[in-house]
């Protein structure tokens, strides 16, 4: 089967969810900060 792919899906999964969740709570910071 296509364990490999299942393990890559999952792993690219969770790491974009990091990733989404990450750089929206840190621009958030940085732009209070900034005059607009």
């Amino acid at each position: 089967g296509n364990s490999t792919f299942s393990a890559i899906f999952s792993l690219a999964f969770h790491f974009s969810l990091f990733f989404f969740f990450f750089f929206r709570c840190k621009p958030a910071e940085e732009n209070s900060s900034s005059p607009v």
